[in-house]
């Protein structure tokens, strides 16, 4: 095989992790946008957005940085094409911890819904329903994320407990809005919102 032809084949490997890279730096700023919008809007639906391309940004930077190893053993580039390589590494491994900073702003979000039902309501939202008891028990501490990461490693599939863990968390910031917005119906209709621990 020639010279130029391995050139060209390792411009076009670059070429496209490039472009990955580029459409990986997007959604991260995108996810930015969309937790301030959440935080400042209170709104649970783009938080659990957020959290959803968040998965998305983990599994890009697992699979560039294979693809990134990948190249380096096959191709054994020259000094100044593994600096490039090293230096497009470290910026996706940035811009997944840009990602999870969105992530956290958006589970701030969820933790904002529980200090609004504890200043609305003057509960927490745990102690309203049985089930609100009980989901905590569940949530508490981020144990089921321990649990999915621990089994996905044992799986050998860090990649797919990442995006459990993100699923779960969405789910986790859905079930506080609905029942942030079911506490609000009860309380329009002139029932009380009371504990359960109480009667």
């Amino acid at each position: 095989m020639s010279e130029k032809h391995l050139s060209t084949q390792f411009d076009s490997e670059l070429s496209g992790i490039s472009t990955r890279v580029l459409e990986m730096g997007g959604l991260v700023e995108s996810q930015v946008a969309q937790a301030v919008y959440a935080l400042t809007n209170f709104s649970g639906e783009v938080a659990t957005e957020v959290l959803r391309n968040e998965e998305r940004v983990n599994t890009m930077e697992i699979e560039i940085d294979r693809d990134l190893s990948t190249i380096i053993a096959r191709r054994q580039p020259t000094a100044r094409d593994l600096r490039l390589l090293i230096a497009i590494s470290k910026t996706i491994a940035n811009l997944e911890r840009v990602g999870d900073e969105a992530a956290r702003i958006a589970r701030t979000v969820q933790r904002l819904i529980e200090g609004i039902f504890l200043r609305r309501f003057g509960m927490h939202i745990h102690v309203w329903r049985k089930f609100d008891s009980d989901f905590r028990l569940i949530t508490a501490r981020r144990n089921p994320n321990m649990v999915i990461l621990f089994a996905a490693m044992l799986a050998s599939r860090p990649d797919l407990g990442l995006i459990a863990v993100a699923w779960w968390t969405v789910l986790s910031c859905l079930v506080h809005a609905v029942r942030l917005a079911q506490a609000e119906l009860q309380h329009r209709r002139g029932e009380p919102v009371t504990s359960w621990l109480m009667g």
